[in-house]
C-alpha cells in the first residue's frame, strides 16, 4: 500500500494569528517608544530652558561687573558719568560686550524687560559697539547694532538702583549730613553726577543684586582737569 506524505507548512488561520500577534507587538513597541521619546524630550526641554535662564543671568552679571564709569560731555550739566536706569532696564558702557571682536572692545549696552505673548516676559540685550561710534556727548544718538534674548520667564522682570541723589551727598566734606543712599526705581547719573553702587534684579520670586564699579567724583575731576590742560 502506498503511504501518503503529511503536508508541510502553516494553515491560513495560523498565519492570521501570527500576524495579529506581530502587529500587537509592533503597536506596543511603537507606543512605548513614543511615551519614552516624549518623556526625554520634556526632560531635555526643561534642561535647555534652565541652561538658557542661568546663561542669561551670567551674562547680566558679566556685563555689570565689567561696566565702565564712562565720562562724557553732558552739555549744560558739564562732564558727567553715563548711566541711565529705569524699572524696565538700564543702559551703560561695558568692557565685556557679547559681540566684541577683540578683548579690548567696549560697547554701550542696554538690558531691558519686554512682555511677549502668553503673559510671559523676556530679558533683551542690545549692543552698540564703541568701535563704530565713540560716545562723546549725552545727547548723541545711539546706534544699537546687535540684539539677543537673554532669558524668558513666566513672571515680570524689573530693576532697582541703589545710590545717592547727588555726588555731594557722598563726597562733599563740607556737607556734614545729607540724604543717605537708597533704592529707587530709576537712576540718571547725568543729573546725580555719580553712578549707583548696586543694581537689583527682580525675577518672579527671585531677587538678585549686582555691584557696580564705582564712578566717584575723583574720576570726574581728573577728567575735567585733563581737558582743561589740553
Amino acid at each position: 500500500m502506498a503511504r501518503i506524505k503529511s503536508q508541510q507548512g502553516y494553515t491560513l488561520i495560523e498565519l492570521l494569528i501570527a500576524m495579529v500577534i506581530l502587529v500587537s507587538l509592533m503597536f506596543t513597541a511603537n507606543y512605548s517608544y513614543s511615551v519614552y521619546s516624549q518623556y526625554w524630550a520634556g526632560r531635555l526641554g526643561s534642561f535647555d530652558q534652565t541652561l538658557f535662564y542661568y546663561r542669561g543671568l551670567l551674562q547680566v552679571k558679566e556685563t555689570i561687573d565689567s561696566s565702565i564709569p564712562y565720562i562724557l560731555d553732558g552739555g549744560q550739566l558739564g562732564q558727567t558719568f553715563y548711566f541711565l536706569g529705569r524699572a524696565e532696564g538700564f543702559t551703560l558702557v561695558t568692557a565685556a560686550p557679547i559681540f566684541a571682536k577683540t578683548v579690548n572692545d567696549a560697547a554701550i549696552v542696554r538690558i531691558f524687560s519686554e512682555q511677549i505673548q502668553g503673559g510671559q516676559f523676556q530679558l533683551v540685550y542690545e549692543e552698540a559697539p564703541l568701535t563704530d561710534d565713540l560716545l562723546l556727548t549725552l545727547d548723541q544718538e545711539l546706534k544699537f547694532k546687535y540684539r539677543t534674548v537673554l532669558m524668558r520667564t513666566a513672571g515680570s522682570i524689573k530693576f532697582e538702583y541703589f545710590g545717592w541723589d547727588h555726588y555731594d551727598h557722598r563726597y562733599n566734606p563740607d556737607l556734614k549730613q545729607g540724604p543717605a543712599a537708597r533704592w529707587r526705581a530709576s537712576y540718571d547719573a547725568a543729573s546725580t553726577r555719580i553712578q549707583p553702587s548696586k543694581i537689583r534684579l527682580h525675577l518672579a520670586q527671585a531677587i538678585l543684586e549686582f555691584d557696580l564699579p564705582e564712578g566717584h567724583l575723583g574720576l570726574l575731576d581728573a577728567y575735567i582737569l585733563g581737558r582743561e590742560g589740553i
